[in-house]
């Protein structure tokens, strides 16, 4: 489980949609293009959650908001396992075929009318 508590602290008064947890786990693809003769890198979301802790409303200027949270933490290799032969081949080779480690993130915001307050923060899931 992860667990945590969001702060909120405003210097005037937010009309806001909410306050919002994220888990998100991105990992770099690399691949290469036939035609340029060049490695692509992207970065690719494998898994993405989100859990609302607090609703629409206008939240108030200085004054300390507390959000505790608890978040079950996925599996640390995400992706699909492929079966049969074929499957088993493929899924000795993934590491050979370009992908990077999964990077956690965990991310809190403010959804604002307009823009987001939002402070994130790299995890790590084992």
């Amino acid at each position: 489980m992860i667990e945590g508590k969001v702060v909120i602290e405003l210097n005037s008064p937010q009309k806001a949609k909410g306050v919002i947890v994220e888990l998100i786990g991105e990992r770099r693809e690399n691949s290469f293009n036939i035609s340029t003769r060049k490695t692509e890198s992207k970065i690719v979301t494998v898994f993405q959650f989100s859990q609302t802790l607090d609703v629409e409303k206008e939240y108030p200027a200085n004054q300390r908001l507390e959000y505790p949270f608890q978040l079950k933490a996925p599996d640390a290799t995400p992706d699909p396992q492929i079966g049969g032969n074929l499957g088993t081949v493929f899924n000795l080779l993934r590491p050979f075929a370009g992908s990077s480690p999964v990077n956690w993130h965990l991310k809190a915001k403010l959804d604002v009318f307009g823009f987001d307050l939002n402070k994130s923060v790299q995890i790590m899931i084992s």
